[in-house]
Formats: structure tokens, C-alpha cells, sequence
């Protein structure tokens, strides 16, 4: 029972939150896709005052594949929600060849 509640309590909670910044509306693109992903020095909090990911840095070259492991509330999920921009990371970035995906 205490799981759901702490999981209906995180849900209200990102319902609370404030909005993010939307895409730009002429995006920069890569010259030529080939798919390498990096997390340069990312940090993200939801709350201003309590940071989830500190200082992350991580890449994965195009036909790789990585695992990402850890307990429940780690960040996993957070990591590919980042990566998709559902929320914009606060400190760092992420890049797509090169290119920030913030832009």
C-alpha cells in the first residue's frame, strides 16, 4: 500500500509541475544521421531543490546497445524521457551527431 501511495503522491506531483519550453521552430539538424547519442555533463531536478541526476556524462556510438540498471526511483526512466525531451535537462546537454537536441 505505501508503494502506491508514494507513486500516486509522485504522480500529482508531475501533474503540478510547470510546464517545459517547447521546440524551436526551426530545429538544427545533423548534417548526415548516423545516430551517436551523448549526455555531456547532464543534471536534471524536477524540484529545485532536490536534484535527481548530477553531472552525467555517457555515449553510445551508432549499432550499440546499452543497459541501463538501478532501483526503483534511480532515473532510468528519467534518462530516456530526457532523451525524447519530454522534460529539457538543467545543466549540460544531450546531443544527437553533434547537434544539442534542445535546438
Amino acid at each position: 500500500i505505501q508503494s502506491g501511495v508514494a507513486s500516486a503522491e509522485r504522480i500529482f506531483e508531475l501533474l503540478d509541475a510547470d510546464e517545459q519550453s517547447a521546440d524551436p521552430a526551426e530545429p538544427e539538424r545533423p548534417k548526415e544521421l548516423r545516430g551517436r547519442v551523448a549526455f555531456e555533463h547532464v543534471s536534471f531536478r524536477y524540484e529545485e531543490d532536490k536534484p535527481l541526476i548530477e553531472d552525467l556524462s555517457l555515449e553510445v556510438d551508432p549499432g550499440h546497445t546499452v543497459a541501463i540498471v538501478g532501483p526503483t526511483g534511480a532515473g532510468k526512466t528519467t534518462l530516456v524521457n530526457l532523451l525524447l525531451r519530454f522534460y529539457d535537462v538543467t545543466g549540460g546537454r544531450i546531443t544527437l551527431d553533434g547537434v544539442d537536441i534542445a535546438r
